[in-house]
């Protein structure tokens, strides 16, 4: 008998299994059933898989089973069992933070501890949702930082704390240097305008207001007045300057006299008593007094000639003012004179004249003063010559008022001797050229008499062609005497004038650069020798008029020096040279980012970068608002990915340019987004194998935020598999950045085994027509697989 089982078994397995993973494990043990039945008898085997109670992880897993009976028919199934993940991750984020801003800038670098993040599954990643990362840039005021814990399975987990920078620096203000102004004409004032300081801070939005003295423009009175600035930062903190404007009246006041007076003195008095109006005085601030300087006070006595009245008037300021007027005091009455009675006398023995003693006349006047003098005749003890002589006298008051008398002397020749040619009584010479003095030739007088022997000498005095000293009177003298001893005398003044400037040489102009950090130059750089001078007297002064002196701090531009030159005789000479200062240092940045790499936005291929206010400063203009280039990126705008170069340029008034760049890198650290095709199920080739397909052009959902990914399959196409196999398709971008996913390829084999049975076997019954069956262990089976 002929018996062969060629029926396949029956296999059951349970359907796919989905579990969450047990609490803060990741994976799960499943339990499950998998039958087998059969005529002969058979028994489910695992191929592949955990088996039942094993521990599961998270994510998909096949499980195949075959069963194969004792004819060798068998028969698979599989089912999978899905362990998902649905615990969320724990975060611990740091505790709120408080500091102070760093010097310079409108925020604090703020490091914070790191991230502590736990998951029940390994992969737990942690990404900042806002604020920003530790050791960067936080501004001032409260931002909060918001943390993201993700595991694998997308499960997450949020804490958060607060980061509260406190703007600690005071604002910085300088006001204008003390502003000195003279009054304007016929006022009492002066407007004054200056550039209102504009203070800096560190942060933003800082106010400058003027709190005290009159603003620019406004009209500011004789004296000193204080202006003063305070900058107020929006943290309420603030800082103050402060300056003088010196207003100085250079305007003498003005004052008016009465005219000049003339009045007759009182009879038989030498005086007059006289009123006049007291002088009126005007200034452009006020006049404080008018006093009498010299003369008589309006009402009192004057005396008989011209008397110079002179008051003057003083400002509030100090400043005067003079005006006079002469009061004359006209004497009309003619003085009395009284003459002695003839004389006569007889001539010297052996002389041509003879010497009368007379007495001379007097006379009374109502002024003091009055003088006598012989008009005709020959005075008292001269030699008269033999004969008759008038001797007439005339009385001459101080006003020239005269009156006369005469007498009779007759003698022999007694007659004093006569001068002639003598130089006027007072003469004014200018000095010569380069001299103090003036040489002076003048003509000697010569005497004449009636008698012979009369001589005449200089007796005092310089002679002619002599050099007369200048701002000095000198007198000359010159006495002629008669052989009887009768004399005359010439008299007469010789005033020099000084009338020459000094002579003067300043330095050459001198031009000099900026000392560092200041808009001018320090003390001790600009130095220079006075000017030569000289005179052709002796005593001559140098005065500097105008510009600092040796030595001194000298400011940025032009500035003259004036020196002047004043003899004794207060004729003067000037001379002036220039010092320029030219600025030559470039602006200074007070803030200046450094190099600093972000990362793109989520989701696109550029970033939004915020970078601290540019700002400089310069040694003369004080806060200069840097000027992007044509090169780089305001800050709050789109860059670009890669590097981004960001040029800045501060240009002062002397167009000196300091230049500030940094550089900002953008990186790319987001990976592509892909999703792979869904789990394959593939056929064995006789040799039971197969080789895999190029799954690329299956992958969906395929992008990057800045480019088109590469993808790379694992294994690589026309690999060959002899079982289930996880295939893995990965993304990398042109930045490096690379996600994944996974989809499994599990093969069937359709291909039954072969099984070759022994030949037909003839088997006897025994008496009750039963056989054994014998052992048929020649039978031999193949397959594919």
């Amino acid at each position: 008998m002929v018996t062969k089982d060629n029926v396949n078994p029956v296999i059951t397995c349970p359907a796919n299994i989905t579990l969450t993973a047990t609490n803060n494990q990741c994976n799960r043990t499943v339990p499950y059933t998998v039958t087998a039945s059969d005529a002969c008898g058979a028994t489910p085997v695992l191929v592949s898989g955990l088996g039942s109670n094993g521990s599961f992880p998270v994510g998909v897993s096949t499980e195949s089973w075959t069963a194969t009976d004792a004819a060798g028919n068998s028969a698979s199934c599989s089912f999978t069992v899905t362990i998902t993940d649905n615990q969320n991750p724990s975060i611990t984020c740091p505790a709120n933070i408080s500091v102070g801003s760093t010097t310079g800038i409108c925020g604090a670098v703020v490091n914070y501890s790191a991230l502590v993040a736990t998951d029940n599954c390994p992969g737990v990643t942690v990404s900042t949702l806002s604020g920003g990362a530790s050791g960067s840039t936080f501004p001032v005021g409260t931002g909060t930082v918001v943390l993201r814990a993700t595991d694998a399975s997308s499960n997450t987990a949020q804490c958060s704390f607060t980061v509260t920078v406190t703007d600690t620096e005071n604002p910085v203000v300088t006001c204008p240097a003390t502003i000195n102004l003279n009054t304007a004409t016929n006022q009492c004032y002066a407007v004054a305008t200056w550039t209102a300081p504009v203070g800096t801070d560190n942060c933003p939005g800082a106010v400058t207001a003027q709190t005290s003295g009159p603003v620019s423009g406004s009209q500011f009175t004789s004296g000193t007045t204080a202006v003063g600035y305070t900058v107020t930062d929006n943290s309420g903190r603030t800082a103050t300057c402060q300056f003088n404007v010196v207003v100085t009246d250079n305007q003498d006041p003005v004052i008016t006299c009465p005219a000049n007076i003339t009045v007759p003195a009182a009879n038989g008095t030498c005086a007059a008593n006289v009123s006049y109006a007291t002088p009126t005085a005007t200034d452009n601030c006020n006049v404080s007094s008018v006093t009498l300087q010299s003369g008589g006070a309006s009402g009192s006595s004057f005396t008989v000639g011209a008397s110079t009245v002179t008051w003057r008037a003083t400002d509030s300021s100090g400043r005067t003012a003079d005006c006079s007027f002469t009061v004359t005091v006209t004497d009309t009455q003619v003085p009395s004179i009284s003459c002695p009675s003839d004389i006569n006398v007889n001539a010297a023995p052996n002389t041509c004249a003879a010497t009368v003693n007379y007495q001379v006349p007097t006379a009374l006047d109502n002024c003091p003063g009055a003088t006598v003098s012989l008009t005709a005749g020959i005075a008292s003890g001269g030699s008269f010559p033999v004969g008759p002589t008038t001797v007439t006298y005339t009385a001459t008051d101080g006003s020239t008022n005269t009156g006369t008398c005469s007498f009779t002397v007759t003698v022999a020749d007694n007659q004093n001797p006569v001068i002639a040619g003598c130089p006027p009584a007072s003469q004014t010479f200018n000095n010569d050229q380069g001299e103090c003095s003036y040489v002076y030739n003048y003509t000697e007088p010569t005497v004449s008499d009636n008698c012979s022997g009369a001589t005449i000498v200089r007796t005092s005095g310089l002679a002619p062609g002599s050099a007369f000293p200048a701002e000095t009177t000198s007198t000359v003298v010159y006495t002629a005497t008669d052989a009887a001893g009768n004399t005359a005398t010439c008299t007469f003044n010789v005033v020099v004038e000084d009338a020459e400037d000094p002579a003067i040489a300043c330095p050459a102009d001198i031009v000099v650069s900026n000392s560092q950090g200041l808009c001018g130059t320090a003390a001790g750089v600009v130095t220079f020798a006075n000017p030569t001078f000289s005179d052709n007297c002796s005593g001559a002064t140098l005065q500097q008029t105008a510009g600092n002196a040796s030595g001194a701090a000298f400011a940025s531009g032009v500035n003259t020096v004036t020196f002047v030159a004043t003899d004794a005789a207060l004729n003067t000479n000037s001379c002036s040279f220039t010092v320029t200062v030219n600025d030559t240092e470039a602006p200074v940045f007070l803030v200046c980012p450094q190099d600093f790499t972000v990362n793109t936005n989520n989701g696109v291929c550029t970033a939004v970068v915020t970078y601290p206010t540019v700002l400089a400063n310069d040694n003369c203009g004080g806060s200069i608002t840097p000027v992007m280039t044509t090169q780089g990126t305001a800050s709050g705008q789109v860059f670009q990915l890669g590097q981004t170069t960001v040029t800045y340029t501060a240009t002062d008034a002397s167009n000196n340019i300091g230049t500030c760049s940094f550089v900002v890198t953008v990186r790319d650290q987001e990976g592509p987004q892909l999703n792979c095709p869904s789990n394959q199920t593939v056929t064995f080739d006789g040799n039971c194998q197969y080789q895999l397909l190029n799954y690329l052009s299956q992958v969906s959902f395929l992008q990057d935020n800045c480019d088109t990914p590469v993808l790379s399959q694992s294994p690589a196409p026309t690999s060959t598999i002899t079982g289930s196999t996880t295939i893995t398709i990965t993304a990398t971008d042109l930045s490096g950045n690379s996600s994944s996913c996974n989809f499994s390829v599990n093969p069937n084999d359709v291909v039954d085994p072969v099984i070759i049975c022994p030949s037909d076997q003839l088997i006897a019954v025994n008496s009750i027509c039963q056989f054994t069956l014998p052992n048929f262990v020649n039978a031999s089976a193949t397959d594919d697989c």
